[in-house]
């Protein structure tokens, strides 16, 4: 919706809110319920100069149960080189790293993300940095790179690289190194799931990796080299590698995607959580398929995710389905997903499930 628009000055507002049900059982601890906004996202763009846009995204979510608001995208774009196949983002951005986690959350077929998606589990979130995009004239290649400052969470129990806006104060500080390319010989392929308009089949294959570095300037919980507090680890450097897949069309929206994400401890003896003898290593794979069973309103989804630590008992898999109803695409919709996990975690015998009931407006 633009609020003021007058040559090359323009201001628009958008966002979604996406008030949510969650139903959790598990043999250990029973069950529960919980209802809570998910999301209730506020974006402003705007425009003062040709070529210039700025962007500014708020999740005032967590205010809803006494958490900070979350500061999402807060960037500077240069599009005047688009003719040219560039455009440079300046400012707190997503890292061009995992297809699920670029995904919107506004975009998506099913409620929640895999695990190849999950930030707890080496996917980084956004960072203050510099980023170029290009593309062919054609789009059949997209790349991507970025140079940002990044955090580490010290919690021994996941590996989460993200910025400041949501780091905590214990967190290292370190800096992120990403690339992406892309390939879509058939023509571009939307990021956002559904394929609500049908067309012809069109594929996407990409590949991606980062490497995070410790600048030494935070490292709360090490001293002299060792780890002084159990349970938390501080990283010397992070890597990921990513590929993944997509295809769209005749009604289908299949995403699918593989990381290996490997961190280094500053104590090279540290063991706990993730870590043996100063390695975390995860290896996870997902894959998310829907079909429009009616053109445009129903879709049948489903999902199938897994993610293996060296200190895991067994591999964590989980299995999902469900149902989307798009009243106005996914301006308007109705979701359910019921998720079954086995070996919670890497727990041996541990099972959750989870229904999921999601309604959206976006505007």
């Amino acid at each position: 919706m633009t609020l003021v628009g007058n040559g090359d000055q323009k201001l628009t507002v958008g966002g979604y809110l996406q008030p949510q049900y969650n139903h959790i059982d598990t043999r250990t601890l029973g069950s529960r319920d919980l209802t809570l906004f998910r999301r209730m996202v506020v974006t402003l763009q705007g425009t003062t100069a040709r070529h210039w846009l700025g962007t500014f995204q708020l999740d005032l979510a967590p205010a809803t149960v006494r958490e900070r608001v979350i500061v999402k995208d807060a960037n500077l774009q240069y599009v005047g080189w688009r003719d040219r196949g560039l455009t440079l983002t300046i400012g707190n951005q997503k890292p061009p790293f995992s297809r699920s986690l670029l995904t919107s959350s506004s975009r998506r077929s099913l409620v929640e993300r895999t695990l190849a998606g999950d930030r707890s589990m080496g996917s980084p979130g956004r960072a203050l940095g510099i980023k170029v995009d290009g593309t062919h004239r054609s789009h059949l290649i997209l790349w991507s790179a970025e140079v940002a400052s990044s955090l580490h969470s010290p919690d021994a129990d996941q590996i989460r690289i993200d910025g400041i806006a949501e780091a905590g104060n214990d967190w290292n500080e370190g800096v992120l190194i990403v690339g992406r390319v892309e390939l879509q010989p058939r023509g571009e392929v939307a990021r956002q799931q559904a394929n609500l308009e049908g067309g012809e089949w069109r594929f996407n294959l990409a590949l991606g990796g980062y490497a995070w570095h410790n600048d030494g300037d935070r490292d709360t919980y090490t001293t002299g080299g060792v780890a002084t507090t159990p349970g938390y680890a501080d990283a010397s450097q992070v890597k990921g590698l990513e590929g993944s897949a997509a295809i769209r069309g005749h009604g289908w929206s299949i995403d699918t995607e593989a990381e290996r994400i490997a961190s280094h401890a500053l104590d090279p003896t540290f063991s706990g959580g993730l870590y043996a003898a100063g390695e975390a290593t995860i290896v996870k794979a997902s894959i998310e398929a829907g079909r429009m069973v009616i053109a445009r309103r129903l879709e049948v989804v489903g999902a199938y995710d897994m993610a293996n630590a060296g200190t895991y008992g067994r591999p964590w898999q989980r299995a999902a389905a469900g149902l989307s109803w798009y009243v106005s695409g996914h301006d308007v919709k109705f979701q359910i997903m019921h998720r079954v996990s086995h070996h919670d975690r890497g727990i041996a015998g541990a099972r959750v499930t989870t229904t999921f009931a999601q309604a959206q407006f976006a505007f």
